[in-house]
């Protein structure tokens, strides 16, 4: 009786402990920002006007979390291969692009309108100087990053001088902290 009395007294004890088997600790939940970003992945036509239409390509692939922060950023290729940057801001509830140039910077600001489709602003930078918005839309037209095709490198280079000659400088503090903020994501 007393051997009994002492195996419930036992499996009541380990019941109230949780038994014996560990539960597992569930992961943490992806943040906002986390959860944001990721819908960027893909590849993608942003087009814009800056007195002709332009389209540029874009692939956003790597999820990378930013340094002392809990924001996250894609890193990605343009076109050419040169390395890009996107993320949501938490501050603006708008998602943003950068794509660094040698003597300016492509730089978008955006809401998605659709799962597959944005719009928003285009942007060129010159000498730390924001243009004014000039209206862009993209869409994704392919969720596999390996889906760009190279351009030829003359006509890429042509296209750039005639975007860069056409803008004109203006200024936003929100939209050129945004900029700010991925630009130091590619240091």
């Amino acid at each position: 009786m007393k051997r009994i009395f002492l195996l419930t007294a036992l499996a009541l004890t380990l019941a109230a402990c949780g038994g014996g088997t560990p539960t597992p600790i569930p992961a943490p939940a992806p943040s906002s920002n986390q959860q944001q970003t990721e819908r960027l992945y893909g590849s993608w036509n942003f087009n814009y006007s800056i007195i002709n239409n332009y389209t540029s390509s874009y692939q956003l692939k790597t999820l990378q979390k930013s340094n002392g922060t809990e924001d996250y950023y894609l890193a990605g290729t343009n076109e050419y291969g040169g390395v890009v940057v996107a993320g949501f801001h938490p501050s603006t509830q708008r998602f943003s692009l950068l794509d660094p140039g040698s003597s300016a910077d492509f730089f978008y600001t955006f809401d998605f309108t659709g799962s597959n489709t944005v719009t928003g602003c285009f942007y060129l930078v010159v000498n730390d100087e924001l243009s004014d918005c000039y209206s862009m839309n993209g869409n994704r037209y392919s969720l596999n990053t390996s889906a760009l095709t190279n351009k030829s490198m003359v006509a890429a280079l042509a296209n750039e001088q005639t975007k860069r000659a056409t803008v004109q400088l203006g200024s936003n503090p929100a939209v050129y902290q945004q900029y700010l903020d991925l630009r130091k994501q590619l240091k």
